[in-house]
This record gives C-alpha cells, structure tokens and sequence, in this order.
C-alpha cells in the first residue's frame, strides 16, 4: 500500500480507505512519508501537550493549516518527538518502579495515540476535545510528581503548594472566562 507507513495491517488500510477526511478537515497527506508523518505526530503532541498544561486559544475547530504538515527535519517537530519519546521512557521506567506518575504518563500517551495521525489521518488535525480522557493521565503525573518533590524535600511544602494553588487558580479563572462562551 502506497502511503502508509511500514507495519500497518491490511485492516488497518482498509478503515483508512472507507473513512477517508477530506483535505480541509485534516490535510495529512495520506500518501506522505514517514517522515512527514512522524513530524507531524510531533507537531501535534506538542500542541496537546501545551494545551494540558494550560488551555488557551481554543476552537471548536481545527482543521486546514492548523497544525503545519512537518517533516521529522523540522527542529520543531524534531524535538518535540524527541522530548516525547525522552517522557514515554521515563512513563516506562516509573511505571517499573511502581510509580504513580509512570502510570499517568503511560495513561496519557495510550489515550492520546489515536489521536496524533500516526497511523491513519485523525477527524481534524488536532482536537482539544481528544484531549479529555488523556488529561486524566495529565492530572496523575502532575499530583504524582508533586506528592514526589514534597515527600523528597518536606522544606519546600509551601513553596510547592503556593505553586499548586496559583495554578489551580490560573485554571480556574481560565475556565470561569470559557464558560461565558458557552452561552
């Protein structure tokens, strides 16, 4: 099959056939290259992983030029890929050493993985709404690390939890402005 990367199963080209996305709504060229692929993936991590971190600049839709269409020579892409693949690691090692945040890093790469056009074209480039279920993997190695650094270092208790509170704080006043959108 032409355009698709190596490993992917005869089914798995079929349902890239019958559930096609125009170009407009995710511009992923399917018959693209590894290359691009794997930039893209990069690209689109990024993006999720920054709008975990903090929500900003959302839509309802993100389709045509959203994200660019990357090659893995991008440094952008590169490094995000780079970091991502360096923070999956460490999901894996933590995740050994019965860790908490192993399990919510592991938690919110397996449900984001669907969703970055590695395998097939996801509906929309990028989607903060794919991002729900895999926040919750978000939110685990976040308190994880922060029950970590404060059993480590018991001096930095406040340091760490006026950091927390201000952050909570950040969120909430974020989503309180979000939700006259909604209206």
């Amino acid at each position: 099959g032409q355009g698709r990367m190596t490993g992917i199963s005869a089914e798995g080209v079929e349902f890239q056939q019958k559930n096609a996305y125009s170009f407009s709504e995710n511009p992923l060229d399917v018959k693209g290259t590894n290359s691009t692929r794997l930039g893209t993936a990069g690209e689109v991590l990024a993006r999720y992983t920054l709008k975990n971190i903090y929500p900003n600049s959302l839509s309802v839709y993100y389709g045509y030029n959203t994200i660019p269409i990357s090659p893995l020579t991008k440094p952008s892409a590169f490094f995000s890929l780079l970091f991502h693949l360096l923070l999956l690691g460490l999901g894996l090692f933590l995740l050994l050493r019965k860790s908490i945040i192993g399990v919510g890093i592991l938690f919110y790469f397996g449900a984001l993985f669907p969703y970055i056009n590695l395998i097939a074209p996801a509906p929309g480039i990028f989607a903060e709404r794919m991002t729900y279920f895999a926040s919750v993997g978000f939110i685990l190695a976040v308190i994880g690390g922060t029950i970590y650094i404060v059993n480590k270092h018991p001096k930095w208790m406040k340091i760490v939890a006026g950091i927390m509170v201000a952050y909570i704080l950040i969120l909430s006043i974020k989503s309180f402005s979000r939700a006259g959108d909604w209206k």
